[in-house]
């Protein structure tokens, strides 16, 4: 990703010998699978990391998976120092009700099918995504960009203290995003062919408690949960 990418160049240019274990079989990290293609676009990212280590003296070993395919005592035993770029871990999910129903994805992984094609919208006229931060805001305006009618943010915040930049928030409410503040799901609700159709929530009052009577329903084909990455073993 960018941090590796950025050390490798530095190191380079103090003419150390620099080595990239990389688990996909592209550079760019989350410049290439994360950032939403509206804001960048793979090729450009890709371009702009092989621009970086066109420095010459960084050796790329791709489809490695350190842990599987190496270990990490190996690297230390072959390598004199070790720079530890791992980037995010994966996207958290929702322990509820209906959570297998065939229709709810991480964000970050969800964006990164977009970024590699990987996408297949067809039958998918309303999406939910739940979070408030930049990512949340990547995954609603890519939403709407694709073509998605209708596209919901759900957060449990409020709208003036949103983590997610206030301008991609005013751009989304532009392009027809709506959301639904102070909103805390409670199950995904699914048909009797396992397929999502929408999510339960609840409305909640100031110090962030349930509202007693408040429980709504929205319609959803699609969920995209936007709520933060785990912790890397």
């Amino acid at each position: 990703g960018p941090a590796s990418l950025a050390a490798a160049h530095e190191l380079r240019r103090f003419g150390h010998g620099v080595t990239i274990f990389e688990r996909h079989d592209y550079l760019g990290g989350l410049n290439t699978d994360g950032v939403a293609p509206y804001k960048m676009k793979s090729d450009r990212a890709l371009e702009e990391a092989h621009w970086v280590i066109g420095i010459g003296g960084v050796e790329v070993r791709s489809n490695v998976e350190i842990g599987k395919d190496i270990s990490f005592a190996d690297i230390e035993e072959e390598f004199d120092a070790v720079f530890l770029g791992v980037g995010l871990g994966l996207d958290r999910y929702m322990e509820l009700d209906g959570a297998d129903a065939e229709g709810i994805y991480g964000a970050v992984d969800y964006i990164a099918k977009f970024k590699l094609g990987k996408v297949d919208l067809d039958g998918v006229r309303r999406a939910i995504v739940v979070g408030g931060g930049n990512t949340a805001l990547d995954a609603v305006r890519e939403l709407r960009g694709l073509g998605i009618e209708h596209v919901t943010m759900v957060y449990r915040g409020v709208e003036d203290r949103m983590s997610g930049y206030a301008h991609e928030w005013d751009a989304a409410k532009r392009e027809g995003v709506i959301a639904t503040w102070r909103t805390q799901p409670e199950a995904f609700l699914r048909g009797d062919d396992g397929k999502l159709t929408g999510l339960r929530c609840h409305h909640l009052d100031d110090s962030k408690q349930k509202i007693d009577g408040s429980a709504f329903e929205l319609d959803a084909d699609l969920v995209l949960l936007a709520i933060g990455q785990g912790k890397l073993s």
